[in-house]
């Protein structure tokens, strides 16, 4: 054999070598490390509160953590997409952008909403910016409001013993009480820092009844956070802390939330004797309600404590301080801790306190963040905001000429055109008068809607007295004459966007990032107003002062600007009229001018009647009434707007927010209502 051949057959034999190789590997070996993954992220999401957390038609936050797992940075868009059961157009998207280094872990909070009677069946997609899907991640469906303890500790060793739990509270939609079950719920952790992941806006917390923390767990939260919490409990939440750590009596968050420093002291006279709590049995067919009475375990009774300093005062479940329309509590014990973690005297005390916290939510009209989008209660609202309820004048002016139009161009011109001696006159004036007609009635049209956008505002501030901060809800109408696409940012960040409009195919989602939220894709509609709603709050430099000063009630306006239409209601029930209350004024309540009747009994308490001092505000700001029906009607009578324990204030505030411009379009209504409930501030 010749050299060359031999050549030629080592190289057969090594290549037959080769190939016999790759046939005999393993079909499951893994690639290469060169190899690109088949799919570039991981992604996983769940509310932050869990998959069973009540949430109701309430806004509440999805926590989606992304995972690289490719060799190069990543960038591109989140979307979360929920989903009403019961249609498929009823929807709500959020969005927010995503940049990954090679490898990197984050964990970034989205806001949504629930759908009030039913779930929401909720998707998260991880998309880059060409639009191509990396990672799609289902979430488990919420289920409707019901009372809900947030546990803000992992593991919540509370939940064992108080889940299920029913209790006897004040109901909803006619029915005076009900029976419910308790919630408790608690936030996951954070696999690659090992710290709990709490709503960063308030609105996170709008499904939640109270929320139980640590002073040591509070105090290692961010500063986004403490002011998520804060805010929530400014519009009406009820916050429970455990200090179970001296040097957190200096902690700033709980200085502001109590006004001071708490002291620690003894417990509250009578806290370590028995009470008598309403249970519901467990097992009956038939819900009931039987009392029992239990006390501290011996050893629990001993470590009982009380504070006192700010404006806390004692109460069932230690010391507590009201902060704007909420209610701080510091506990007199430990319940996430031997030996308050098993005492029966414990979990029945904190189920007291869920019930008091539901039952004291019904003196705020608008809760945070619990709006229901689907609902059709806007429509009053509409009415205030649509420049289309102005204009039915137009409809009258066209009508009439229309009907002149049909006696002109018809029986009268061929009657006139025949008594002349020229019958075909008539059919060459009839196109003239058709053309004449419409042109008329065009810019007619024209001339009452307008050829330019338009936006009216309307607003209403809920808040504590004294405080200077507070919770507010804002309707924005939009008005164009052609179809456009808007951009409507919130006011502030941290506040939340949605369309409030029943049965509505506007296309919007909602984005968040370092801008602030806003809408986006958002299309009003020719010559129809779209209404927006935004939760969020608002500073009041020093708010609105109510003191009781020697037995009578006083006012202070420490708000930067004047009041009008404003009405005081006492305890005792009197209610007293004033025109204006000017920027730093003080009024005596009863030196007003006396009014009846404001309100009639509701399934909860008092509700709102404008039309019994509708001639009052009118005189001093007309449609000032016509606003104040508006949101009765959108509080769906749920709310006690005079609490019969409290001095109430409602008034408007002058100049409104002093906005001009929104999204581009001129303001031409802003109305800034205010609603001022409790005892506070310097008189």
């Amino acid at each position: 054999m010749t050299g060359k051949a031999r050549i030629t057959l080592w190289i057969a034999v090594i290549a037959l070598l080769a190939l016999a190789r790759g046939a005999l590997a393993e079909p499951g070996a893994p690639p290469s490390a060169t190899a690109t993954p088949a799919r570039p992220l991981m992604l996983s999401a769940s509310p932050t509160f869990g998959g069973s957390a009540p949430i109701g038609n309430a806004w509440f936050e999805v926590t989606v953590r992304l995972k690289s797992l490719v060799a190069e940075p990543l960038e591109g868009v989140i979307e979360l997409v929920a989903d009403a059961p019961y249609a498929s157009d009823v929807r709500t998207v959020t969005r927010a952008p995503f940049s990954l280094a090679p490898g990197a872990v984050v964990s970034l909070n989205l806001p949504t909403h629930g759908f009030s009677g039913h779930g929401v069946n909720a998707r998260v997609v991880a998309r880059t910016k060409t639009g191509h899907e990396l990672a799609t991640f289902e979430i488990a469906a919420q289920r409707e409001a019901f009372p809900a303890l947030a546990v803000l500790e992992a593991p919540n060793r509370l939940a064992a013993w108080l889940r299920g739990v029913r209790l006897h509270v004040s109901g909803r939609w006619g029915s005076p009480t009900v029976f419910a079950p308790l919630g408790v719920t608690s936030p996951g952790v954070n696999p690659a820092s090992g710290e709990l992941v709490v709503p960063e806006l308030a609105a996170g917390y709008a499904g939640s009844t109270v929320v139980l923390v640590t002073s040591t767990t509070l105090a290692r939260l961010s500063a986004r956070a403490h002011q998520a919490l804060a805010d929530w409990v400014l519009a009406g939440g009820c916050l429970a802390v455990a200090l179970d750590r001296p040097e957190d009596h200096q902690s700033p968050l709980l200085w502001h939330l109590l006004g001071g420093e708490p002291m620690r002291g003894p417990a509250p006279h009578g806290l370590r004797r028995s009470r008598i709590f309403e249970v519901v049995p467990e097992g009956e067919q038939e819900e009931q309600l039987v009392e029992r009475t239990l006390g501290p375990s011996a050893s629990l009774a001993e470590s009982l404590v009380g504070y006192r300093g700010g404006n806390l005062r004692p109460s069932p479940w230690g010391s507590s301080a009201s902060y704007g329309l909420g209610e701080v509590h510091l506990l007199a014990y430990d319940p996430m801790r031997e030996p308050g973690v098993s005492d029966p005297w414990v979990h029945r005390s904190l189920v007291e306190l869920a019930r008091h916290a539901w039952n004291r939510n019904i003196h705020v009209v608008f809760p945070h963040a619990a709006s229901d989008s689907e609902y059709p209660g806007p429509a009053e609202i509409r009415r205030v905001v649509d420049p289309n309820q102005r204009t039915r004048w137009a409809i009258v002016v066209a009508t009439i000429l229309l009907l002149a139009y049909a006696m002109l161009a018809g029986p009268l011109n061929f009657y006139l055109a025949a008594r002349a001696g020229r019958p075909l006159r008539a059919l060459v004036l009839l196109p003239v008068l058709s053309l004449v007609t419409l042109a008329v009635i065009v810019g007619l049209g024209a001339l009452a809607k307008g050829m330019h956008g338009q936006v009216r505002h309307v607003a209403l501030i809920e808040a504590g007295a004294g405080m200077a901060r507070a919770a507010v809800v804002r309707f924005r109408g939009f008005y164009a004459p052609s179809a456009r696409e808007l951009v409507v940012r919130a006011r502030a960040d941290g506040n939340v966007l949605e369309v409030a409009d029943p049965g509505r195919d506007s296309e919007r989602v909602l984005v968040i990032d370092r801008d602030g939220p806003r809408l986006e894709e958002f299309r009003a509609k020719p010559w129809q107003t779209v209404l927006v709603r935004e939760d969020g709050f608002v500073d009041l430099k020093g708010g609105v002062t109510i003191a009781e000063v020697g037995g009578k009630v006083v006012v202070k306006n420490r708000l930067g600007r004047d009041l009008v239409g404003v009405l005081v209601r006492v305890r005792n029930g009197d209610t007293y009229h004033f025109a204006r209350v000017t920027d730093g004024a003080t009024v005596a309540a009863a030196s007003g001018e006396p009014v009846g009747s404001v309100g009639s009994p509701n399934a909860v308490g008092m509700g709102l009647e404008p039309r019994s001092f509708a001639d009052k505000l009118d005189a001093d700001e007309p449609g000032t009434s016509a606003v104040w029906n508006a949101f009765a009607s959108y509080s769906l009578q749920e709310a006690d707007w005079w609490p019969a324990d409290t001095p109430v204030l409602i008034g408007q505030i002058a100049g409104g927010a002093g906005v001009t411009s929104d999204s581009g379009l001129a303001v031409l209504q802003d109305r800034l209502m205010i609603r001022v409930v409790g005892i506070g501030g310097v008189p």
